[in-house]
């Protein structure tokens, strides 16, 4: 499992976690746990702020923490920098970020 945490707020639009891990395996989702007053989308991407969508996770209208899964669509194998990406939403905190592994 590869967890994650971050926080993303109104004036920071992402935040950068380099050296990321993802190994060989392959992935059936994404858990995020997530807190945003006015709702909010969210992107995963890999490499950089524009590089390929991992995922892309709607997270619903809430002032208290919930968990949101979401479809992981394309992983490269290996170490990859993972940005996360305000794309819609005003205030979003992300407390953390989980990758699940297929079986």
């Amino acid at each position: 499992m590869i967890c994650l945490q971050t926080l993303i707020r109104t004036e920071v639009q992402e935040s950068t976690h380099n050296s990321v891990n993802f190994g060989k395996a392959q992935f059936r989702g994404v858990a995020i746990r997530a807190s945003s007053v006015s709702g909010a989308i969210l992107q995963l991407r890999l490499n950089s702020v524009k590089g390929t969508i991992l995922s892309e996770i709607k997270i619903p209208k809430n002032s208290e923490w919930k968990i949101t899964n979401a479809k992981v669509l394309n992983v490269k194998p290996g170490i990859q920098n993972l940005f996360v990406v305000l794309k819609s939403g005003s205030r979003l905190e992300v407390d953390w970020i989980t990758f699940k592994y297929k079986k």
